[in-house]
């Protein structure tokens, strides 16, 4: 597959290195199937770090034959160092942040259904030897039928690959969600995802985890020492209360893994298997929600950067000033080429 048998439906989302957009096949037995397409365009050694690793991690996640409902599927990915561009599922056009701008506070047991489904993807992201490192409300999408998939690995760390050098040097995620060890740099694990768990059920059910009406110093300051505030703590069960204070533990050697997390009382009422397999209903549809980012920027007068709307690359010369030649981003790049084994046959490529 190419960029060229697909169509443009509209702009899903824009990021700093990227924008996503729906779009539907134009050809071959895949035809009018519609997907959503990340396009990253190439500025700087970050934007370049970022596609490979949305690539990498996307591939890492659907080889051995295995999938999750709960985590976005990486179909095919092409257009090498010009226009890398990977294809995945394709959601409604809603998030949990879409879903509390719609309904507002979730009630501790619809809360709960949600968290129980990205503990479900997350433990599987954590057996394939991945840690997202981004876990927030905006990268949990609603598919159609209501359902949790968690989105967008460019910030996953490889826990196979760098086993021996697990400090990063620089910030992964987003400060209200992010685990102490990973703002001050000490060291990425798995726990820091229970951690971002815990933030995210705050952001569910609670007015305020992390004021983000401050200064980045004071953001920064905050994650790395830890500190939120759970302010209607008072209305909230002593079983929620709980699975706070174990996914909140400032130094993650305390914190569970995140299967280990099935076990706490919160989740009693939670049949795993039958959550597991979809079959348990969600709370809301995706009919009753009424807030979109996505319609919103549709509606909005604010327009993206026109190079951003189109497939054609801008121009790439500045990459030269890092040091990043045609011939080295062609090497990168070698390999980016992919296509889903479980859905159209072996890979070109080897993961």
């Amino acid at each position: 597959m190419k960029k060229e048998d697909f169509k443009i439906v509209k702009v899903l989302g824009s990021g700093c290195y990227s924008v996503t957009y729906e779009v539907i096949c134009t050809k071959g037995k895949f035809k009018n199937r519609k997907y959503a397409m990340k396009r990253y365009f190439l500025n700087d050694e970050q934007s370049i770090c970022r596609a490979l690793i949305e690539r990498q991690f996307g591939a890492r996640l659907v080889s051995r034959n295995s999938s999750s409902p709960f985590v976005a599927t990486l179909f095919w990915a092409f257009g090498g160092w010009k226009t890398p561009c990977c294809v995945y599922t394709l959601g409604s056009d809603y998030t949990l942040r879409d879903l509390v701008k719609s309904v507002g506070l979730l009630k501790e047991e619809d809360a709960r259904f949600y968290i129980a489904e990205i503990i479900c993807g997350l433990e599987y992201i954590h057996e394939k030897g991945v840690v997202h490192r981004d876990i927030k409300l905006e990268n949990v999408l609603l598919s159609e039928s209501g359902h949790a998939i968690i989105a967008d690995f460019d910030s996953a760390y490889d826990l196979e690959v760098d086993h021996r050098r697990k400090k990063s040097s620089v910030y992964a995620g987003t400060l209200e969600y992010m685990a102490p060890e990973i703002a001050n740099r000490v060291e990425v694990t798995k726990k820091a995802d229970v951690w971002s768990l815990g933030a995210l059920m705050a952001h569910l059910v609670t007015p305020r985890f992390r004021s983000d009406r401050v200064s980045r110093d004071v953001r920064i300051q905050k994650a790395m020492d830890g500190t939120y505030e759970i302010l209607n703590a008072a209305s909230l069960s002593n079983e929620l209360m709980k699975f706070f204070d174990i996914c909140l533990k400032h130094d993650y050697n305390e914190r569970p893994e995140v299967v280990e997390l099935k076990a706490l009382e919160f989740f009693t009422s939670i049949d795993w298997t039958e959550l597991g397999a979809c079959r348990m209903e969600p709370p809301f549809k995706i009919s009753e929600l009424k807030f979109s980012c996505i319609s919103k920027l549709a509606g909005s007068s604010r327009k993206l950067d026109a190079s951003k709307l189109q497939f054609i690359p801008k121009n790439l010369e500045n990459l030269k000033k890092y040091g990043y030649t045609n011939e080295k981003l062609q090497h990168l790049f070698r390999k980016f080429n992919f296509v889903n084994p479980l859905y159209f046959g072996p890979s070109t490529v080897k993961e």
